[in-house]
């Protein structure tokens, strides 16, 4: 995370450099799924890219997963982006 220079609108905007990196990972059970094959999938990845000029991450919504109080370690960005299908039992919820 680079520290914010002002604030902007209220916020001190988040902004990161990512390091690439194949892994094999168990998405736990609970875990929401997001998919791109739909109207709004622009939106969704404008939300959830971490290195999005707009995203979540950039207004915050993400402070408290990333640093934890008393601490100087970052945690893991809470999205993992899927570039292959992958067996997921999925179950349609509706947010209202």
């Amino acid at each position: 995370l680079f520290p914010p220079k002002w604030p902007f609108q209220g916020h001190w905007l988040t902004h990161v450099t990512l390091r690439a990196s194949t892994e094999r990972d168990t998405i736990p059970a609970g875990t929401y799924f997001v998919g791109t094959d739909q109207p709004l999938a622009p939106l969704v990845a404008t939300l959830l890219e971490p290195e999005s000029d707009d995203g979540l991450l950039v207004w915050n919504f993400f402070d408290r997963t990333l640093t934890a109080e008393w601490s100087r370690r970052l945690g893991e960005y809470p999205v993992l982006k899927l570039f292959d299908k992958a067996p997921l039992l999925r179950k349609i919820v509706h947010v209202r």
